[in-house]
């Protein structure tokens, strides 16, 4: 009996995806009680082909369809699995053997929902100011749901390693496909809205070994702003949230924010300058120098998504002054 479905999107990343495999076959779960579905959205890199003469221990189901994205990806991983309970793994991940015990342990303890799986960095890995950026809020973030000084709802719904109940992902709808960032957010709204409970676990332990380059990541950045702004048109997020977010930097970021956003002349310098000086702190070691400057760039680019898709700064400036504290 396959008691779970562990759905993989990927995309010309088949070094990766073989290594992510491999973790899933050291497994202390039977390989036969679980599937992998591999949808090569988009892959020219032999991925495909790979999956199909993989020798392993593993059930896999390599699907190969153009390219549409991740949320496309992931809905065409759901409909082809054929358990009651998908896990969903990014192509990058070494999962550790008790991943999948653990998720179906804590799926037992609330009645089937969503459960949220932790995500470590590679401890071998030499990761740029950025990651590290990236990885220090991750792990704040799980040390809160620890505590318990943190809610587990859906804002932290995490598709690097998630498991969800596939009746309650096919009852919302699944992912919106016209989502192209924040598309697993948008479903944990959904989700969360349609009172499926959520649960975090620790233990259920996945190694992340992908970088992302610079670029990529302050257009990861630009876009979360984007996205942020059409979760509230579409009712998931309230208009005092973006508010309440920007009140919560640090006033020399608003301040920075204040001056770039809206304004290409100033802001393409201004983020110049910030990732010189951060590769600058690199190199002469003052990695926590470094990781203040891609802070801030950080800040500029997401406010400036946030500018942009309301139309612009004079939009966004009475936005964020518009509700008091």
């Amino acid at each position: 009996m396959v008691h779970l479905s562990v759905v993989i999107p990927t995309h010309n990343r088949r070094e990766l995806l073989l290594q992510t495999l491999r973790s899933l076959e050291r497994q202390n779960f039977a390989a036969t009680s679980f599937e992998v579905v591999v949808v090569c959205d988009g892959c020219d890199d032999g991925s495909f082909e790979m999956l199909r003469n993989l020798d392993t221990p593993l059930s896999v189901r390599p699907v190969d369809q153009p390219q549409t994205g991740r949320a496309g990806a992931r809905n065409r991983g759901v409909r082809e699995a054929q358990a009651d309970l998908v896990l969903f793994l990014d192509d990058d991940l070494i999962a550790e053997p008790s991943l999948i015990a653990e998720h179906l342990r804590s799926q037992a303890g609330i009645g089937r929902g969503v459960v949220i799986g932790r995500i470590l960095p590679d401890p071998n890995a030499r990761m740029p100011a950025w990651s590290r950026l990236d990885l220090r809020v991750m792990e704040d973030r799980y040390a809160a749901f620890d505590r318990g000084a943190l809610s587990v709802d859906g804002r932290k719904f995490y598709t690097g390693n998630v498991s969800v109940d596939r009746s309650a992902l096919l009852h919302v709808g699944g992912f919106n496909e016209g989502y192209l960032r924040s598309e697993d957010i948008e479903l944990g709204y959904r989700l969360q809205e349609a009172g499926v409970r959520f649960a975090y676990n620790g233990a259920a332990r996945v190694v992340h070994l992908g970088v992302h380059q610079l670029s990529a990541w302050m257009r990861d950045m630009y876009n979360y702003g984007r996205y942020d702004v059409r979760l509230a048109r579409d009712g998931h997020v309230t208009d005092e949230r973006l508010p309440e977010w920007w009140r919560q930097r640090h006033p020399m970021t608003r301040a920075l924010c204040r001056v770039t956003v809206g304004r290409t002349s100033v802001r393409e310098p201004v983020l110049h300058t910030l990732r010189a000086m951060a590769a600058a702190a690199e190199r002469i070691g003052i990695g926590r120098l470094a990781e203040i400057c891609y802070g801030l760039v950080a800040n500029v680019s997401y406010w400036q998504g946030v500018a942009d898709e309301l139309g612009g700064r004079r939009r966004l400036w009475p936005l964020l002054a518009s509700f008091p504290r």
